[in-house]
């Protein structure tokens, strides 16, 4: 097949490798044999073809390695290596690809490391890398793909820290970074990608406050999901902006504080989870709120609202909170009584050691010791009795 170019048998049940002789020629510009049964490698002749505009192998059962299956191919504007079981590294050779817009390679059993010249692919709209095995940190140079609206990176390996330069990325309209090992803080210039449709950085180990900058993001419609992190601080007032948001989680994290009364004019929202962080205080009754279920808000003991909900009535807690803080302040007052009665048992003491001599023999007359007992009959007989006793000694000669 020494001319052939074009090749397409898509979704049909076709099993086997792929012939070798295929691109022999290497005048093969479209290989299209996605969605089929193919297993083992790939053609070696790939490598060659420099004139390849459009490859798409997704969803078969390839083994190949990847690493030097493809080449510099200038043409190129679309690949598709999803959901087979290619193993090997991300090339260097792909930043050669100039004209590509779309590189997918999910669902593999790709490793190492994302190589930065990839920062390098200016005309990328689609970056596809997620559940791989994939480590290291997310290059900084990711953010000079000023076209990318959507970058995929999620069920991987990588650690380190976001970069700030994705705040770049001003077409982005998809970014989930989910499941990772990434720390640091949640970036405040995710504010500058004003065209997100879905945030996704739940199941990492990012810490510190949620940006109320995020509540300027609001283009955003499938999802912000915060979730299993390690945020801590209130939730943003702001996020109530987010009216075109659907679904909403911030559970497994230490937020505290209460929920922010301006989320009920969130009104696109179908489901959101609160759970297991540290709120407190009334769960909204309002817009959305109306018929959340008892696991949204699971996990929090100091929230109150609906019993239906699984939560104690607000008043209860209210009232529970005043008898505790009317116990607090009459243990101080009593307390505070006893420290009066020792300061004045001792100014007497100082007044009798300053009397003149003649009234010593009448003072020796008292016992050396005195005891005096404090009782506060308003309080519960388990707290306390306070016994004070008080030397007083005789004056000198």
């Amino acid at each position: 097949m020494p001319r052939l170019e074009y090749v397409a048998f898509s979704n049909n049940s076709f099993s086997g490798e792929l012939p070798p002789e295929l691109c022999s020629g290497f005048a093969l510009t479209n290989l299209t044999v996605n969605d089929n049964n193919f297993t083992g490698s790939l053609p070696a002749c790939l490598t060659s073809c420099n004139g390849l505009l459009r490859v798409r192998l997704d969803g078969n059962r390839f083994t190949s390695n990847i690493t030097n299956a493809f080449g510099a191919h200038p043409d190129l504007s679309f690949i598709s290596l999803s959901n087979n079981q290619f193993i090997g590294e991300i090339s260097t050779e792909w930043a050669e690809c100039k004209s590509l817009t779309d590189l997918e390679m999910d669902r593999n059993g790709i490793s190492g490391e994302i190589p930065a010249e990839l920062g390098r692919l200016t005309q990328l709209r689609v970056l596809k890398l997620g559940s791989n095995e994939l480590n290291g940190s997310i290059p900084t140079e990711l953010g000079n793909l000023k076209l990318l609206f959507n970058l995929s990176l999620n069920q991987n390996h990588l650690s380190g820290e976001i970069p700030r330069s994705i705040g770049n990325l001003v077409e982005l309209q998809y970014l989930d970074f989910s499941d990772n090992n990434l720390t640091g803080t949640t970036p405040k210039e995710l504010m500058f990608c004003n065209k997100l449709l879905g945030l996704n950085l739940n199941h990492n180990n990012l810490s510190g406050d949620i940006p109320h900058e995020l509540g300027s993001l609001t283009f955003l419609q499938y999802s912000l999901d915060l979730s299993s992190n390690s945020l801590s601080g209130t939730i943003p007032s702001e996020l109530g902006k987010l009216i075109s948001l659907e679904n909403l989680n911030v559970s497994h994290n230490d937020l505290s504080g209460k929920i922010p009364t301006t989320l009920p004019y969130m009104i696109s929202l179908r489901s959101f989870d609160f759970s297991n962080n540290k709120l407190t205080g009334p769960v909204p009754i309002d817009g959305p709120f109306q018929n959340a279920s008892k696991e949204a808000f699971a996990g929090n003991s100091g929230l109150c609202g609906k019993v239906e909900q699984g939560l104690p009535p607000c008043n209860s807690i209210s009232t529970s909170k005043n008898k505790s803080h009317k116990l607090v302040v009459s243990v101080v007052l009593s307390v505070f009584g006893v420290l009066v009665s020792i300061a004045a048992a001792v100014f007497t003491c100082h007044r009798l050691s300053n009397k003149p001599n003649e009234k010593t023999e009448e003072f020796l007359l008292v016992p050396p010791w005195r005891t005096t007992q404090w009782y506060n009959p308003n309080l519960p007989k388990q707290y306390f009795t306070l016994r004070i006793r008080i030397r007083i000694n005789p004056p000198g000669p």
